[in-house]
């Protein structure tokens, strides 16, 4: 494993620990839990194709990634943004909730989405609703 893979194992770890060992109410912790490690992993492996398909096409966009330096307390994870105005193109939402969308241009393309009740955990392309992926946890 890469010093990069066992860092993120890390903290990773470290993560859960702190939400699985809070006061947070029982009921609450697989939100936090979805918000802070579940649905960004997945956002940041999601993150090169996105920016293969959104962002490639034109040599004004910048990538951003979602790892490197995030900050947990904003509105918004900058993925792609135009490098001539400094405008962001596309987004990861953020925010302590059962639902991440990633937003191209104003308009949200993907929805991962946590159903507690089900146990899962769902990727959706707004654009395409046959495409979809189901996570089941226990």
């Amino acid at each position: 494993m890469s010093c990069i893979g066992l860092l993120m194992k890390k903290f990773i770890g470290i993560k859960f620990s702190l939400i699985e060992n809070s006061i947070i109410d029982h009921k609450e912790k697989p939100k936090y839990k979805f918000s802070y490690l579940d649905s960004l992993l997945l956002a940041n492996y999601m993150n090169g194709s996105l920016y293969e398909k959104y962002g490639k096409h034109d040599p004004d966009f910048v990538p951003l990634h979602l790892m490197l330096r995030i900050n947990l307390s904003v509105d918004n994870i900058d993925l792609i943004k135009h490098s001539m105005t400094n405008n962001i193109y596309a987004y990861w939402t953020n925010g302590c909730s059962e639902e991440r969308h990633f937003v191209v241009d104003e308009n949200v393309v993907i929805n991962i989405s946590l159903n507690v009740d089900k146990k899962e955990i769902w990727i959706k392309y707004t654009d395409k609703p046959t495409i979809r992926t189901k996570f089941e946890f226990t």
